[in-house]
């Protein structure tokens, strides 16, 4: 005899019940573990993440340090205290170390690390672990292997007598320190230095390959501009578009000996030591730094300048290494206290400098200007700002500190640090 339909429906689902049970906690507990993992995992990407952005950024902050003198402890302290905040905001377990690395010239932090879980801890996973890891390099050689030409047009007129060449000094010696790399095994960083007041001073052999005149005891070195069609051009100096030799009539010599160019060189200590004997003299014949700077970086002058300084030609500037960094960057730093008032032809020296200006800048050459102490002279400020390849290149510096701040800006900028992991 059949049991009736309810009787035989509750006798199912008595012996069903209790695996129903099983099933529902079983599919529970699975569920809890995804969406509790979801959430464990999403926790420690937002960690991970935040961590990796503190690591990037305390790299470069020490890379900075380093590049602006600090110490190897220094740097580290620095890099310690960008990463407060992050250490503040996310609470993780573990270290990070940071350390100076390749000579000095990269900075290396790495984070083991981990966070307790929320959700996972149920099925004994208690904490989740994770690993962030930057480097910085920086100096001319370790950043994206760039070589640099950079010259510093430099005034060393009467005006500058006093603090303000001291002032001077001090900033073109810090610039020395940040752009010559110590390590030039994979780039190279030179720098060429060009004092002017009234006229500037050249060295024997370039003295005679730049105006075809003998150095003897009526010529001593000292050069104006060019004339012609040659002028505004970086042109290879030869019959009918030398540079003008000027006389040297001591005592009344219009030729500040301080006033003599530099080569581009790697020895800082060279440099230095050049911008230690600067002395202030003269009246401002700017046009003839702006113009010796262009030809310093020029490798159309390459024959007129000592083969121990030449210059790259103008075809790297457009050549990229692998990493896609441009294989060579040639920068001109033009310096000056206030407007150009000596000339020796009959075009005045600001239409002179700002005629050279447009031409340098055409070749490739970033252009930076400074000026120093202008006091709101609008056609200094209109000759700078022009010369400059671009108005944020353009430094107004009021203090001898703001003077110094501008040259660390620029050699930071020549400079630049790369995130290298």
């Amino acid at each position: 005899m059949s049991l009736p339909w309810k009787t035989r429906f509750t006798s199912i689902s008595a012996h069903t019940g209790g695996s129903v049970a099983i099933v529902f906690a079983l599919t529970i507990f699975l569920i809890f573990g995804f969406v509790g993992g979801a959430i464990d995992f999403a926790r420690i990407y937002r960690a991970q993440s935040a961590f990796q952005g503190g690591l990037d950024g305390a790299v470069l902050a020490a890379a900075r340090a380093k590049q602006t003198g600090s110490s190897d402890a220094e740097a580290i302290d620095m890099a310690q205290a960008y990463l407060d905040p992050v250490k503040k905001r996310i609470k993780v377990d573990g270290t990070i170390e940071i350390s100076v690395t390749g000579g000095g010239s990269g900075i290396l932090a790495v984070g083991n690390l981990s966070q307790p879980s929320m959700f996972l801890s149920v099925v004994g996973i208690d904490k989740l672990k994770f690993k962030a890891v930057a480097t910085s390099s920086f100096g001319i050689g370790a950043a994206g292997k760039s070589n640099l030409e950079l010259v510093m047009m430099l005034d060393i007129t009467g005006s500058m007598a006093g603090q303000k060449i001291v002032d001077l000094q001090t900033a073109a010696q810090d610039l020395i320190d940040i752009v010559v790399a110590d390590n030039q095994s994979d780039a190279t960083s030179r720098i060429g230095i060009v004092p002017f007041s009234e006229a500037v001073s050249l060295d024997k052999n370039t003295f005679e390959a730049a105006t075809g005149q003998k150095y003897t005891g009526k010529y001593k070195g000292c050069v104006v501009e060019r004339t012609g069609a040659s002028a505004y051009t970086d042109a290879t100096p030869t019959a009918g578009s030398f540079v003008v030799a000027i006389e040297d009539n001591s005592p009344n010599s219009r030729c500040n000996s301080a006033a003599h160019i530099f080569p581009l060189t790697d020895k800082k200590s060279d440099l230095k030591k050049m911008i230690a004997a600067l002395n202030a003299g003269g009246s401002t014949a700017g046009h003839l730094g702006t113009a010796w700077a262009w030809y310093l970086l020029s490798p159309n002058w390459a024959s007129t300048i000592d083969q121990r300084y030449q210059t790259a030609p103008y075809s790297d500037l457009t050549t990229t290494n692998t990493d896609g960094s441009p294989k060579l960057r040639k920068i001109a730093v033009l310096m000056t206290d206030g407007g150009y008032n000596t000339q020796y032809s009959n075009v005045d020296s600001t239409t002179q400098a700002r005629a050279l200006c447009a031409e340098m800048k055409t070749s490739g050459i970033i252009v930076y200007t400074v000026g120093f102490q202008l006091g709101g002279d609008p056609t200094a400020i209109t000759t700078l700002k022009g010369c400059a390849s671009d108005e944020s290149k353009f430094y107004d510096a009021t203090t001898g500190d703001a003077l110094k701040a501008a040259f660390r800006d620029i050699a930071l900028k020549a400079s630049p640090l790369r995130l290298t992991q």
